[in-house]
């Protein structure tokens, strides 16, 4: 459904997940209709292959007739990381998540990120200082969640840096936490 510039820098919220039951994202799509995000051109971007089923036809539909709605299928990669690179914001209401990876992620960059209330998602928060990045909500508040991005509007002449800015911080945030696995794993390992 992605069109060519469709989606301008800091004007899109990223939603990145494959898409089944438990991602919950009938409930984005709801509360970004009822927003006025696209009113101000902000779009809703959703990065992940939706699989053609009886379960995703009212999501499919949904995205296909509304404003400001764009899904990217799958992406390589590269493309994901501009994706991260250049959101106001990323979105993740799972009912259940395992680990967490693009949370994970959107945190190591100094992401402004809206997550559900699961336990994965818990336990980044109190990770370094990704609290700092990270708001966690009840599901049955998330039309809130949206409302707070109004706050949220870089200045174009400062787009370039905040990414490098976000390149630095995930670095520097790479390390550590390879560090600290590498060393659980050599601790598993002497045992």
């Amino acid at each position: 459904f992605i069109e060519e510039n469709s989606i301008y820098k800091f004007k899109y919220i990223l939603f990145n997940a494959s898409v089944d039951p438990r991602k919950n994202l009938a409930l984005i799509l709801s509360s970004y209709n009822k927003s006025n995000l696209y009113l101000k051109n902000i779009k809703l971007c959703i990065c992940g292959k939706i699989p053609s089923n009886n379960q995703t036809k009212s999501i499919i539909s949904t995205i296909k007739s509304s404003n400001g709605i764009i899904s990217t299928g799958y992406v390589n990669e590269e493309i994901k990381s501009q994706l991260y690179l250049y959101t106001l914001a990323t979105i993740n209401t799972s009912f259940v998540e395992g680990f967490g990876l693009p949370v994970l992620d959107a945190s190591c960059l100094g992401l402004k990120s809206f997550v559900s209330n699961c336990l994965s998602h818990d336990e980044i928060y109190n990770l370094y200082d990704f609290c700092d990045y990270i708001s966690i909500n009840k599901l049955d508040n998330f039309q809130s969640w949206l409302k707070s991005l109004n706050s949220i509007s870089p200045i174009e002449s400062d787009y370039d840096e905040i990414a490098q800015d976000r390149v630095n911080r995930y670095k520097f945030y790479e390390k550590i936490i390879k560090k600290k696995f590498l060393s659980s794993i050599y601790s598993l390992i002497e045992k």
